[in-house]
């Protein structure tokens, strides 16, 4: 008698009981139940997982934040810092033989008074060279202190610094003047005037 695989799966198929059924439908069930009981876990540790992914993009970001002030930290920009031994300098009107002065503004009542280390070189821009002595120091610092205290502002002392933080020279002014510090080459800096209105309340 031919047998063949064909009609031997037929036959099986033809002769499975609803019981058999009913436990491969029980069996699949099962499997279903499992594998939503593995995801229900997973997803009850997520929040875990989330909260180590965002301290790993924590970390990324503040060593991007650490790289960029580093490739920053020698950027062609100064600063001026206010300077308590720099007022009291002015005040008592020395001049410092290392330094180059210069003024802004009215030759009178100047806006600003700079000194730049002789070390360096200053793009002038409006600035004009001063030869200080003592007495044409306390002259234009007396000036100054009048006229500031007629607006009701204080003069102060300030370093100024290159983009390294090293200290190039000094600025007497208001304490409300601004002005910018730029290196602009080997040793050379351009430091911007204090506006025209400098003694003008804001």
């Amino acid at each position: 008698m031919a047998f063949s695989l064909n009609s031997a799966v037929k036959h099986a198929s033809r002769c499975r009981s609803p019981l058999e059924d009913t436990a491969a439908g029980s069996f699949l069930n099962a499997a279903s139940h499992d594998a939503l009981e593995w995801n229900r876990k997973k997803t009850l540790k997520d929040p875990q997982m989330n909260t180590q992914l965002l301290t790993a993009i924590g970390i990324i970001l503040v060593a991007l934040i650490i790289i960029i002030l580093w490739r920053t930290a020698d950027a062609p920009y100064g600063k001026i810092r206010p300077s308590q031994k720099v007022t009291e300098a002015y005040e008592r009107y020395e001049v410092d033989g290392n330094l180059v002065y210069y003024i802004s503004g009215s030759e009178n009542y100047p806006n600003a008074i700079i000194g730049i280390e002789k070390t360096w070189n200053l793009d002038l821009g409006l600035w004009k060279p001063m030869e200080f002595s003592p007495g044409n120091m306390k002259e234009l610092v007396q000036n100054m202190l009048n006229k500031a205290a007629f607006r009701r502002m204080n003069l102060h002392g300030f370093d100024i610094l290159d983009n390294r933080g090293e200290k190039i020279g000094n600025c007497f002014s208001v304490l409300n003047a601004v002005t910018t510090v730029k290196i602009t080459g080997e040793k050379t800096v351009a430091v911007y005037t204090p506006p025209l209105d400098t003694y003008h309340d804001s």
